[in-house]
């Protein structure tokens, strides 16, 4: 079509040609205007029967509408938007980045939600819309201003998973304990001291994401929530680690790095699907000996500590991937460290490194 256009054009007198400009130019402007593409929007999801769509602006993604999963607003005013469109009704997937949108008016038109991100946004409580959200399932309040929590957070039932990173929390907040279909909680970058032994009422967590706090103690009853996959504590100032540690059976993920930990408990030897142990950044002089029980580790981070020596039964950990052992001062190693045949990643200061033991 491209190509026709010159010759079309050049058989075209002056005002001809000048008619067809201000026409595109026209319909140029018209077409970067939203509301005709709200109305193409409303025309052409009419019937379906859970629209989920993202959009900066409506112009700008309904061509790609067929693709697109959930409704985004990342800047702007976007209450025309949201107030003209009625099939907003069917979303179930609702992200907006800007405080400018009418919630209250907005949300009582949205029952299906399942999904709803309202970070940084500076809220000191959470909207009371929120709790009309009844199917709602995941929940980002990131990066907000808050410091508790309402009771009636537990009117959401179905809730799995909630994220309140970069929030103003002393403490983990005893509402949550009560949402006890959760399966992912992120409190990290808050002000946590402490954890309610009620936690343990999550007993479908498998996620528990509490970096950057304040906590000097990885509390014990953390120990006893034994459907947990991912544990994330590191950026605290956490000097133990409880011997209770091994009832995590379930425990894939454990990430203690950047605390103040001294010493490990043998028993966290007895992990035995753990696949990542990242304990760089702190102030370990020795490992367990008997670290080569955990025999389905992949990745092990122990650099940036004070460790001497590294125990022989390193080398029974035949499925590690990645080592990261440096600045120790680390002066001998194991020779049994070649039985890691798997290795592809490993990160040693190698200058006055000599081996020692049996292979």
């Amino acid at each position: 079509m491209q190509d026709c256009l010159p010759l079309i054009f050049i058989n075209l007198d002056v005002q001809s040609l000048l008619n067809c400009a201000l026409v595109s130019h026209m319909f140029n402007k018209a077409t970067h205007h939203d509301t005709i593409w709200i109305k193409f929007l409303s025309r052409d999801f009419a019937d379906y029967d859970s629209v989920q769509v993202q959009m900066d602006t409506p112009f700008k993604t309904y061509t790609a509408c067929h693709q697109i999963t959930k409704f985004h607003k990342s800047s702007g005013n976007c209450a025309q938007t949201i107030n003209e469109t009625w099939l907003l009704r069917k979303w179930e997937h609702f992200s907006v980045m800007t405080s400018e949108c009418p919630f209250p008016k907005i949300m009582p038109n949205l029952p299906n939600i399942r999904s709803i991100t309202l970070a940084m946004h500076g809220f000191e409580t959470i909207p009371s819309f929120i709790f009309c959200l009844e199917h709602l399932q995941k929940i980002n309040l990131a990066q907000n201003n808050l410091g508790a929590l309402p009771k009636n957070i537990t009117q959401l039932t179905n809730l799995k998973s909630i994220n309140l990173q970069d929030n103003n929390f002393d403490t983990v907040p005893v509402e949550i304990c009560s949402l006890t279909n959760l399966e992912s909680l992120t409190m990290s970058g808050n002000k946590c001291a402490g954890v309610s032994e009620k936690i343990t009422n999550l007993c479908h967590l498998q996620k528990l994401y509490l970096c950057g706090n304040v906590l000097q103690t990885m509390p014990s009853c953390i120990c006893l929530m034994s459907n947990l996959v991912v544990l994330s504590m590191c950026n605290n100032m956490i000097q133990t680690v409880p011997d209770e540690i091994w009832r995590l059976n379930n425990l894939k993920t454990l990430i203690l790095s950047h605390n103040r930990i001294n010493i490990l408990p043998d028993s966290i030897c007895r992990l035995t699907g753990l696949q990542t142990l990242k304990l760089d950044n702190n102030q370990l002089q020795c490992l367990p000996d008997n670290i080569g029980d955990l025999a389905t580790l992949s990745v092990l981070s122990i650099d940036n500590n004070k460790l001497q020596s590294i125990p022989h039964s390193i080398g029974k950990l035949t499925n590690l991937k990645g080592l990261q052992i440096a600045n120790n001062g680390l002066k001998i190693l194991p020779k049994s460290i070649i039985k890691l045949v798997r290795l592809s990643f490993i990160d040693i200061n190698l200058r006055s490194v000599s081996y020692t033991g049996p292979v």
